[in-house]
Parts: structure tokens; C-alpha cells; sequence
């Protein structure tokens, strides 16, 4: 049996999490570990429809710092950001996580688990046994989305799925924002750079 998927919050649990300095996540896909930094103020929110994302930004007085078909990312007044998540959560959000300490991708969790089972499981009988829900199937493989809401449930999902004997690797359905790369300089910017470097040359 291959190496299953886990995580670990550092202080477990949200709260401890936003006091944390500084506050990450780890997680392991297969034999790679990884870990994500949180970015305190910012919120994405995954509904479906984008006026109902702007209503939540609205709410919180948030400023929306990308805006893209499938989810928003909210930069939420400091004030407002703990009772983001400690008072009851609105079921589509989750907190936001860089790839580094000081930038980097952006990446959060708009719900689900990846579970890669065994060779033979029935994972019909499994989903039944277990009480979850299958999203859809990845490629023609033993690889299934299992829902869960958006947030750090599916982080804790993902540890306790992954204990399962049927599962080979449970790891968190991460949505990564890439940052774009810089654009190529302009060829009169290019000439002024070479010019810039040979007069600089001894």
C-alpha cells in the first residue's frame, strides 16, 4: 500500500491557526510533503454566482482583489477578518494560503478531497459504508473528488480519510491561482537596457 495523504495545521485548529506566527498548513500527497502559509485579511469565496460573492463581500466591507469565473478573493478589514470565521461561517468561503512565507501563489479550498483507493475496492460500497458523496471520477483510474464544504474541512477530511485501509493517498482539492508572468520588455525597453549595460561595461 502507497503512502497515504495527511496534513497537519500548526496549533490545530482555525483559531490557533490565525495566532499563529506564522500560521500554516502542511499536508503530504503520496511521498511529497508540501505546506501553505496563511495570508491574514484575505477571504476567497466560492459561490457559484458571482452576485452572491459580491454580497458577501458588500456585507464585510471587503475589497475584491481578484475576481474570476469561479471564485473571489476578498481583502477583509482587520477588524472584521477573526469574526470572518469565528462567528458562524458563511458555507462557501475559506481562508487564503501562499505557497511561500512572502508571496507566491495564492490557493485555498473550495471543498473536496482527492482519494486514490486500492486496487479492487468497490467504492460504491465505500462511499455508502463511509456516508460520502462522490463529485466525479479523475480520468478512468482509481481516483475519485469526494465533496466536502469549502474551508480547512477539507484538510481535516483528508487526514481522517486517509487513515481509511481502502485508500492509498487522500490529499485536499487545492484551487491554485498562478501568478501571471511578467510580460517580456518592449524592444525600445530592451535597446534602452543594452544601452544602459554597455555604457555601464569597464
Amino acid at each position: 500500500m502507497g503512502t497515504k495523504g495527511i496534513f497537519g495545521v500548526v496549533g490545530f485548529g482555525l483559531a490557533a491557526l490565525l495566532f499563529a506566527e506564522p500560521a500554516s498548513v502542511e499536508w503530504k500527497d503520496g511521498e511529497r510533503a508540501y505546506k501553505a502559509y496563511l495570508v491574514p485579511g484575505l477571504v476567497a469565496h466560492f459561490h457559484p454566482q458571482r452576485t452572491e460573492r459580491s454580497r458577501f463581500g458588500k456585507n464585510l466591507a471587503a475589497k475584491t482583489e481578484i475576481e474570476l469565473p469561479a471564485a473571489t478573493i476578498f481583502s477583509v478589514p482587520s477588524a472584521k477578518y477573526r469574526q470572518v470565521f469565528s462567528s458562524a461561517p458563511d458555507r462557501f468561503q475559506s481562508p487564503v494560503f501562499s505557497d511561500a512565507p512572502r508571496g507566491g501563489n495564492l490557493r485555498s479550498l473550495p471543498g473536496g478531497v482527492l482519494l486514490t483507493f486500492s486496487e479492487g475496492t468497490d467504492v460504491g460500497k465505500w462511499a455508502e459504508l463511509n456516508q460520502r458523496k462522490f463529485v466525479r471520477q479523475i480520468g478512468k483510474g482509481p481516483t475519485w473528488l469526494v465533496e466536502t464544504p469549502p474551508g480547512l474541512t477539507g484538510l481535516e477530511t483528508a487526514r481522517a480519510l486517509g487513515e481509511d485501509p481502502a485508500v492509498l493517498s487522500s490529499t485536499p482539492n487545492w484551487w491554485i491561482h498562478l501568478e501571471p508572468r511578467k510580460a517580456p520588455p518592449s524592444s525600445a525597453e530592451a535597446a534602452r537596457l543594452r544601452r544602459s549595460w554597455n555604457s555601464s561595461k569597464p
